[in-house]
Formats: C-alpha cells, structure tokens, sequence
C-alpha cells in the first residue's frame, strides 16, 4: 500500500512538468555541467602530461605522484568549508568564483618551476573542484524532481567527464607538440571561456540552476555542512555505499590498470597491424571510462529512476564483483578490455544513482548533506591507489583485486542492510 501511495505522490509531483519545462531544465543542468567540463580541463591535462613531461616541469617522477594525489586529499577538509560557503555566499557567486580560480591554477601549472607553488596550486585545485561539484549539484536539485534526480545527474556527470576526456587526450597531444607550458596556457583560456560565459548576467542571475542560498539554511545546516559523520541510517547507506566504490572502481582499479597492461600483456602490444605501447594503450583503456560517462551517463541515470535505485545498485555491484575476479585471472587483451567496459559501464550507473539518492536525501538544501556524501567519496578515491599498489606490492595484483571484490561485497551487504532498516 505504501509503494502504491508513493508512486501516485510521484506521478502527481511531475504531472506539471511539461515537455517544454523539462527539456529547458535539461538544458540548463547541460550548461553547468559545460561549465564544469571547462573547469577541469586542466586537472585532466596532469594526469596525462605530467608523467611525460616531468623533467619540463623540474620534478621527480615521486613528486607527480604526490602532486596527482594531494587534491584529493585536500578535498576531505574542503567539501566541508565548499558547502558553508555555498550555504552562506549563494551557490552562484561561488560556482562563478570556481571557474575562475580553475582557470587562474591551469595557467599556473605551466608558469613555476617551484615545487611548493606547484603544490599549493594543487591544494587550491582541490577546494576549486569542492566548489566546482557541490555547486553543479546545486544546480541539479533545483532542476530536477525526487523522480527523475538520478537522470539529471547523468546528464551532469556525463558531459562534464567530457571535459575529462578533452583534458587528458587533447592536451596530452598539445604537450607533446607544443611543450608542456605553452599547452597550459591554451588550456586555461578554454577555462577562462567558461569562467566568462558562467560570469555573464543569465548566469549570475541564477537562471542556469544553482539556487541563491539555500532553502532553510542555519545554523543547524551550518553544523550538517561541517561534519563528515552522515546522520541517520539512510545517509549511512548512501555513505558507506559511495566510499566502498570509489574505493574500488576510482581508486584501486583505475589506478591500476598500467601495472595490469605490464604486467599481463607485457610493453608492447600487437593489435592486428597495430602495435602499442603499455601506456598508449593503458590511456586508451582508461579513456574508455570517460567516454562511457559520456554517452552512458544520463541513459544509465533514467534507467535507476525507472527501474528503482535498489535494483540498479543490486545489479551493477554483482556485475562489478565478477569483472573484479575475472580480472584477477584474464591475460588477454580482448577479456581484459571487455572485462573493464563492464565494470566502468557499472560503476557509471552505481555513481549516478547513488548521486540521485544523496539528492533525495539532500532535497532543496545542498549544504546539507552533499558535503558529506562528496567527503566519504573522496576518502575512497584517495585511498583507493594507495591500497592497490600496496596490495600489489606486498602480494600480488590479482590478491588486489579478490581483495576488492570483498570491499564492495561487503559495502554493499552494510549499504542494503542499513537502506532496509531506514525504511521499517
């Protein structure tokens, strides 16, 4: 009886949105998630060109290691201080100031030779990013409605991780034609585009989503905003769900996927006619993911709303778990490839889903609890490339991923529990 009152409240909660106010709410939530796209041009850029061009930039190869890996870090502490601002200053006004602080530290990576500038401007990128997802998903609540949070999120995530792509493929091809300075220079005009289109009057207005303030907010949303610690059995679902797959698929898997080229295909690899080397081909694989986020993201997003958050989550976690121990024994290139299409095509639909449901918990209140869930998925993909290598090192990289498979096994054994009891 209830399920049934339930989708009736739904049906009637989207019954005034017409096809004209949908597609002009899709449209809005595409042009933040363009903004974002722009914004993270550069970070994207790093993780492609630094591990090339490091000695054009006068650093160790340990020191990319640290400076790839600090943001994340950083952004334990700064999803916190990202949602009290956006709570106190107005969403827009610091989504504007992120797409310029974006383009000011892309510009900056190519500019110094200086390690610790280099590292402060990393730190400076991670609370860029907290300001930068916390105000697009601002935007997406404004948009959209309890039933259909988890499509908005696709469309957002999807096209933003475009940016991703663009970073990582054409600014690694500018690196390697134009020097490793001159490609952040382009690049951080790109994101300057973005900061001036964002920074115009029907932006700044508030017309492309994010709300002024938040609805409600106090002091009590301030104390919600500077906590990591999720209140109630629903947001520890979301939570420990979140953490357990970006702990696997962002951290240990991605982070992984050179070593498992190397190590299983050896460092050159014939593909027909075609020979590539481990890290060509390690890029290609990796872009893969990027690409599915794309072109997946907001189908895969509709699909949760459709079918149900349970059943997606259930589904995609078996899938996940399996790809994880076929990949502790595959050798061949095809099984390998195979293997993490499918394991990116469900963790794609795991991330949008649980955004959609960190959304529902959220409401019209961004500071409330999406600094929170954003802090548990920064832990995981932080935490996550440590992990693997470490597992890898002191076993083996096949031990590294059955030892995943336990991880979300057991996250989403806890997540399902704690779910089920929130609604008794």
């Amino acid at each position: 009886m209830d399920k049934k009152n339930s989708r009736v409240k739904r049906k009637t909660a989207e019954a005034p949105m017409t096809i004209k106010k949908l597609a002009a709410s899709y449209k809005r939530t595409a042009f933040a998630g363009t903004l974002v796209a722009l914004a993270i041009l550069g970070d994207s850029f790093l993780y492609a060109a630094l591990p090339v061009h490091y000695r054009e930039v006068g650093i160790s190869l340990i020191m990319v290691g640290w400076l790839l890996s600090l943001n994340r870090w950083v952004r334990l502490f700064t999803n916190a201080a990202a949602g009290w601002l956006g709570s106190r200053l107005g969403w827009n006004t610091v989504f504007t100031a992120a797409l310029w602080l974006a383009a000011i530290t892309t510009l900056g990576y190519g500019h110094t030779k200086s390690v610790l500038i280099l590292l402060l401007l990393r730190g400076q990128w991670g609370l860029c990013w907290s300001l930068l997802r916390l105000g697009g998903q601002a935007a997406v609540l404004i948009e959209s409605s309890p039933g259909r949070r988890a499509s908005y999120m696709g469309v957002f995530t999807g096209i933003y991780r475009l940016g991703s792509l663009v970073g990582m493929v054409v600014g690694g091809y500018l690196a390697d034609r134009v020097g490793f300075r001159i490609a952040t220079f382009w690049l951080s005009i790109a994101t300057a585009l973005g900061a001036i289109i964002g920074s115009l009057p029907p932006a700044v207005a508030g017309r492309w989503g994010a709300p002024a303030k938040d609805e409600g907010a106090s002091y009590n949303s301030f104390r919600a905003a500077t906590g990591w610690i999720p209140k109630g059995r629903e947001e520890w679902a979301v939570c420990i769900c979140a953490v357990s797959l970006y702990l696997v698929t962002s951290g240990i898997v991605t982070s992984t996927v050179g070593l498992l080229v190397t190590t299983r295909l050896g460092d050159r690899i014939a593909l027909g006619s075609l020979v590539l080397g481990a890290g060509a081909l390690s890029g290609l694989l990796l872009s893969m993911r990027w690409v599915i986020d794309f072109l997946l993201g907001p189908l895969l997003g509709w699909h949760a709303d459709r079918w149900g958050r349970f059943l997606v989550l259930a589904t995609s976690y078996s899938v996940i778990i399996m790809m994880l121990l076929l990949l502790s024994k595959a050798h061949g290139f095809l099984v390998i490839a195979l293997a993490l299409v499918a394991l990116f095509c469900s963790g794609t639909a795991c991330a949008v889903t649980l955004d959609g449901w960190a959304g529902d918990i959220a409401g019209r209140t961004p500071g409330r609890f999406l600094p929170v869930y954003a802090t548990w998925i920064d832990a995981g993909a932080a935490v996550g490339p440590l992990m693997g290598y470490y597992l890898s090192e002191i076993y083996s990289l096949a031990y590294g991923y059955l030892a995943s498979a336990c991880f979300i096994s057991i996250g989403g054994a806890i997540c399902w529990t704690l779910s089920r009891d929130s609604q008794k």
